[in-house]
């Protein structure tokens, strides 16, 4: 059995990269499950969720905000889909995604770390790959994602 480490060399960019591959379907589903949000750990270097501790709901918002990070716990990550619309100043531009002529599916998985970094990886419908965000990301997930360990 491997032993789970807490800490890790590896950039929130290598982990969340990591998890994306690991996690997240190739074409996300058009009826989405529900929002995931585990603990991370280390086994023999690479990241893991902890799936004993991992908590499920429908609601992604009332997920995050019943999380209470655990002493010893680094990162935590939160699995969740949705949709994602063209970022353009245009007539759309006030719509939300899911209203969006040009939207499309997306799965996510954002990760947070003790110290307030965040990172998110994305698999769109339609694309090949993850896109890979850097803690750029704007908007309500990301600040309630962000909030895990304030």
């Amino acid at each position: 059995m491997d032993i789970l480490e807490t800490t890790t060399d590896l950039s929130m960019v290598e982990i969340v990269t990591l998890l994306g591959t690991d996690y997240l379907n190739e074409q996300p589903a058009q009826i989405m499950p529900k929002a995931r949000c585990a603990p991370v750990a280390f086994a023999n270097g690479s990241p893991v969720l902890v799936l004993d501790n991992e908590q499920r709901d429908g609601d992604v918002y009332r997920l995050i905000e019943s999380i209470t990070p655990a002493d010893g716990i680094n990162y935590y990550a939160v699995i969740t889909g949705g949709w994602a619309a063209p970022n353009q100043n245009d007539e759309y531009q006030d719509l939300p995604p899911s209203l969006h002529p040009e939207r499309r599916r997306v799965e996510l998985v954002c990760l947070v770390s003790r110290d307030g970094e965040v990172a998110s990886a994305l698999q769109m419908e339609g694309n090949d790959g993850l896109t890979i965000d850097e803690g750029n990301a704007q908007g309500s997930l990301a600040d309630a994602v962000a909030g895990i360990f304030a």
